[in-house]
Formats: structure tokens, sequence, C-alpha cells
């Protein structure tokens, strides 16, 4: 993944697994090692979602080359404009969803993108891939919530989304779900950037809620 999109022989008919590492000291190589252990046949992968000067070397991943992220992740004076018009998680979205497009272009099975820090792997997770053509989402909660004051509560769920944005399958028939989800992201990204009035705020949609209408619409 270095240096090119993909290398197609070694995609096609295969699930990949795409760690996304945000800005700061994340690092993924346990989340690359614990998803080895369980899935020694996934090919895993990793994404720098931050200044491009301070990614780090190696850390016992493959990193997808920065080129290929061309418009979203690619320089650095495209990073730096980027957090002007895109929340920190929508710009790795923005990242995320260019490499998801490629692999599945090159025949992928399915594409699993697990943010690092955000996500810890302890056991097998082959029902994120299950149904190869699915779009698969993990929900925040999976029971009603007890009125005990501690967060999350119901109101936090209205307010930042039913399904995680840290967690997400795109099987091989999902294609349509990355492009529309590309899309919604770039054209918000516009809108906030072409906003020439300081005293109006552009509302902000953001991914976890673009995820919600997704999982409705596909």
């Amino acid at each position: 993944m270095t240096g090119n999109a993909s290398d197609e022989e070694s995609v096609r008919d295969r699930h990949h697994v795409c760690l996304i590492v945000p800005n700061g000291t994340h690092r993924p190589g346990a989340l690359a090692a614990a998803v080895a252990h369980h899935h020694p046949d996934v090919q895993i992968g990793a994404i720098w979602c931050g200044d491009p000067q301070l990614r780090p070397a190696g850390g016992g991943v493959t990193w997808w080359d920065a080129s290929v992220l061309h418009g979203t992740l690619a320089i650095e004076r495209e990073w730096h404009h980027a957090l002007l018009t895109s929340s920190p998680l929508d710009l790795e979205w923005r990242g995320a969803l260019r490499a998801t497009a490629l692999l599945l272009r090159d025949g992928a099975r399915s594409v699993t993108l697990l943010w690092v820090g955000a996500v810890a792997v302890v056991d097998d997770i082959s029902t994120l891939w299950a149904a190869d053509s699915a779009f698969t989402l993990v929900p925040r909660v999976v029971a009603p919530l007890p009125n005990d004051g501690a967060l999350p509560d119901e109101r936090s769920l209205v307010e930042d989304g039913l399904f995680t944005a840290n967690v997400a399958t795109f099987g091989h028939g999902s294609s349509d779900v990355v492009q529309w989800l590309t899309q919604r992201l770039h054209d918000e990204a516009i809108e906030v950037s072409h906003d020439g009035d300081p005293a109006h705020e552009v509302l902000s949609v953001g991914v976890a809620r673009w995820l919600e209408v997704a999982a409705s619409m596909f």
C-alpha cells in the first residue's frame, strides 16, 4: 500500500482491515497484532490521518502512501486547510473512504475500518464482514439505558448518533454507500470553506449523523 493504491492481486477476494490512526501519539501496532492474531488471513493496512510530517515510521503495519489519498490528506498544506473545514473525525473518514473505494474497486470482499485509540480487539470479529455485500455499523447501545444520570444517556444518543463512528465494514456490494458518504462529507467541507460571513455558522452535520442516514437508505 505504500507507493501504490493497492496491489490488485493481493487485494482481490480478500477481507481487509484498515486501521485509522488519528493525529497525535496513537500507534497502530497493538491493534494490528490483535487483528492478525485472530485473523491471520486478513490483510491489514494503516492510514495516518494527522500532520504528514509527524507520521510514525514502521509500527508493525503497512502504511498507505499519502499520495494515494490525494485531495484528502496528501500533503501538509492540504491537511492544515482541511482542518479548517472539517472536524478531525470527518477528515479521518474522508481518507478512510478513499482507501475503501480503492480496495473495493480492486476486488476486495470487504473493508473494515477500525479507529486506533478507540477500539480494542479481544476476540474474533468476523461477524463484521459475515455478509460480504453488506454495509455494517455497530450500534452504541443494544438495550434500554438506565435513568441513573451516567453517560452515555438517551440524550447523548440523540445528539451524537446511534452508531459508533469508530467501526464500520463495507462489503463488495456497498460501493454506492462509500460514494454517497464521500460526497456528503466533501460537500459539507466545501460549504464550510465557502462561507464568507464569520458571523454565520454553517451547520456541520458530521459523519455520525450521515452514517445514520446511510443506514436508513442503503
